[in-house]
């Protein structure tokens, strides 16, 4: 992503061969989707 988003505008991003690990050893590879949307609050007065 490379700009701001506006209020409601949405961006996905998919990481593939993501490796998740049970902490013990083992491993397994997901394919995890990011899901995010742009909104008009700006906490902490970021963006302001």
């Amino acid at each position: 992503m490379t700009s701001d988003l506006n209020d409601g505008q949405t961006y996905t991003e998919v990481l593939r061969y993501y490796k998740i690990s049970d902490g013990e050893g083992h491993t397994d590879t997901a394919l995890v989707t990011l899901d995010i949307t742009g909104t008009d609050a700006h906490p902490d007065g970021v963006g302001v």
